[in-house]
């Protein structure tokens, strides 16, 4: 049986589901690092649809599947940088609506012009990648990897630290010297490039590139995915991911309405419950003090137990000691009988 060939083969059944998984964490990550910044922003899945018509027009044109992808990334960083030069000096709040609005132009935008884009019908890669399965589920494996080191690196870096500080408290951030504006287009710049690279590999997973593969609620899935599996952790959209996106990438398994329904449960009751994700690194520090504290209260100090002749001892040689200095005081007042 060919393992990645036509219907029937394990490609037919899981490949595609492959790239696409890969692609939606890889977004979740790049929702991660604009909030990290303040910022709850939907540009990753529009990066993402420029990226990944570049790179049907690319595999169409004859390239490879690793070097669509890389060119992806490449235009996903560019425009990530466009992104921070026209929404950077708005409120955060403002970012989240403008960047939410051009994720519903995707559609409109893709019909007006059809010469790129392939209008409506899109462009067709499914023959291109089914020649190519193994080399695209590698790709996308390989991309994810290389995300998940490079976020755990970062979350270690001094942007994690300037980040925090601007996510908490931007005027403060700013009078405590560090470059605001230069923080947030940083973070714009590497959830470009993350968000460039998924583009592909949604176009992979799905075997054409047309509106409906870039859909703003996949960005509201990107966004759910991160903050519910735990933002303040680096593998939290890692985690959110398999729980909301691996469905999303298995839809034949579950029908998209039941599925739509059963994430909305799950991001209510995560709010309701877990607020701060699955994935809290403040509780785990609240446990470790906790056992600090039970271990140093089994340890205590306990006062040592005196004798009692000891005591009844002491007590005596007080006494005689006050009458003594009493007797003496007497005498020097009235003088010697």
């Amino acid at each position: 049986m060919d393992l990645f060939g036509d219907d029937g083969s394990i490609w037919g059944l899981v490949g595609p589901a492959v790239p696409r998984f890969c692609a939606i964490v890889m977004l979740g990550f790049a929702a991660r690092l604009t909030w990290a910044c303040g910022i709850v922003s939907f540009a990753p899945i529009v990066i993402a649809a420029v990226g990944g018509y570049l790179s049907a027009n690319l595999l169409v044109a004859g390239y490879a599947i690793p070097v669509a992808v890389l060119a992806a990334g490449m235009v996903g960083g560019w425009v990530g940088l466009v992104y921070a030069m026209l929404f950077a000096r708005l409120p955060s709040h403002t970012q989240t609506l403008a960047t939410l609005a051009l994720a519903f132009l995707i559609g409109p935008v893709s019909r007006v012009v059809p010469g790129w884009t392939g209008g409506a019908d899109g462009i067709a890669t499914a023959d291109i990648v089914a020649q190519a399965g193994q080399i695209a589920v590698l790709t996308g494996l390989g991309l994810l990897a290389v995300t998940i080191v490079a976020s755990s690196a970062l979350d270690r870096s001094w942007f994690a630290v300037a980040a925090r500080a601007v996510r908490r408290d931007a005027a403060l951030a700013a009078g405590m010297g560090i470059q605001v504006r230069f923080i947030q287009t940083l973070g714009y710049l590497l959830a470009g490039v993350l968000a460039g690279l998924a583009g592909p590999l949604l176009v992979v997973g799905a075997g054409v590139a047309t509106p409906a593969t870039f859909p703003a609620s996949l960005g509201f899935l990107a966004v759910a995915a991160s903050l519910l599996g735990g933002a303040y952790h680096w593998a939290g959209p890692l985690l959110g991911s398999v729980i909301f996106a691996l469905p999303a990438a298995l839809q034949g398994a579950v029908t998209p309405g039941l599925l739509d329904i059963a994430n909305a449960i799950a991001v209510i009751v995560l709010l309701i419950f877990l607020p701060r994700g699955l994935l809290d690194p403040r509780d785990s520090l609240r446990r470790d003090a906790r056992e600090r504290r039970r271990q140093r209260r089994q340890t205590s100090h306990v006062p040592p137990v005196i004798d009692d002749d000891r005591r009844r001892t002491s007590r005596r040689s007080l006494q005689s000691g006050h009458a003594s200095r009493l007797n003496s005081a007497i005498k020097r007042r009235t003088g010697p009988k």
